[in-house]
């Protein structure tokens, strides 16, 4: 008996230390708040007068582009289809940032080489085509190993024309269980200070990527408060403050074409009617939807859509124009969005 027992017992023993050790790994990433290393490639600075451009487009990580589905979302696939279509969105995000001039770049998911993505950077890339840019990156998961995943590595990402004088990242509150009950994403906001010269203010560029699946979305109400005591008191000091990326929340009533089952929408729920402080604008084009639902792979008229990715002006501030990109969610599960802005006065 003793020689069935024993290797049954080996086995439990690496067995248990193999899920300790795996638990440890995932929830090892503890990043704190802060100052972020910043890479300087252009001393640009910007005048309290001119206007700006900025654009915002939640990446998708490069592996929900049109043809992929994910488990979380109610889908059946973890890893996109293939090797090739993860590199096809890969050019396709680089090509299109790169073509579509903007003076900031406020990007979600964001993510460097790991399996899931089959060993592609979209985060290399990016750097290389956008090589001008000064850039800071604020991880949301940061794993060195998992099964069938491997490494993994993404977050919010901020690039700009002009020279920030620093760049901070805001932890979130965090969802219980995370996605699949594993990995509990390290929400944050990243805000960009930006001296205006000949004004005594600064312009706060603030990049936004809010939970999408506590139940109820208790946890995005308090993601919220946070948000909204900090943009107000930037306000208050006189600065000018553009908050911009995926609030995960309903921003306008949509009605897009939709054969989605309501069981499929249980992480959409609508913006508090009580969040957004008096005399603030909403930017975002009411006619391009900028999310898709991941049950199945995309297809116009039936995967549902709505608006949950946009922009958030203090008075303070005059839009000048808006423009959403109906680019059919080739490369991502989200759209991008590009408007232009000025001080006032």
């Amino acid at each position: 008996m003793i020689y069935i027992l024993f290797p049954l017992l080996s086995i439990l023993v690496i067995v248990i230390v193999f899920f300790i050790s795996l638990m440890l790994t995932v929830a090892g990433f503890q990043p704190q708040e802060g100052v972020l290393p910043v890479t300087v490639n252009s001393p640009r600075q910007l005048s309290g007068e001119e206007a700006v451009s900025l654009l915002i487009w939640n990446l998708g990580y490069a592996g929900l582009g049109e043809e992929s589905t994910f488990i979380a979302d109610g889908g059946k696939s973890i890893l996109p289809p293939s090797r090739q279509i993860v590199q096809k969105n890969v050019n396709g995000i680089a090509s299109f940032l790169h073509e579509n001039n903007s003076d900031f770049f406020l990007l979600q998911e964001a993510a460097g080489k790991s399996r899931l993505i089959y060993n592609l950077d979209l985060w290399h890339k990016l750097t290389e085509k956008l090589s001008q840019y000064n850039f800071a990156h604020s991880p949301t998961v940061k794993i060195p190993w998992f099964p069938i995943i491997g490494r993994l590595h993404t977050g919010n990402a901020v690039f700009s024309i002009f020279r920030p004088e620093k760049i901070f990242r805001h932890n979130l509150p965090l969802e219980e269980n995370g996605v699949l009950g594993i990995f509990q994403q390290k929400y944050n906001f990243m805000s960009a200070r930006f001296n205006l010269s000949g004004r005594d203010q600064q312009l706060i560029v603030i990049n936004l990527h809010l939970a999408a699946f506590d139940k109820d979305g208790i946890i995005r109400k308090k993601q919220l408060k946070k948000l909204k005591d900090f943009m107000l008191s930037e306000y208050e000091k006189g600065n000018f403050v553009v908050v911009g990326g995926d609030w995960n929340h309903s921003l306008t009533e949509t009605n897009f074409p939709s054969t989605t089952k309501e069981k499929y929408l249980f992480w959409i729920h609508d913006l508090p009617a009580d969040f957004t402080p008096q005399d603030w604008q909403w930017a975002f084009d009411e006619a391009v939807p900028t999310v898709r639902t991941l049950e199945r792979p995309y297809k116009a008229g039936e995967n549902y859509t709505c608006i949950i990715d946009g922009f958030l002006l203090s008075p303070n501030l005059e839009l000048l124009s808006i423009k959403g990109f109906d680019l059919q969610f080739k490369f991502s599960d989200h759209q991008p969005i590009k408007i232009e802005i000025k001080p006032k006065g």
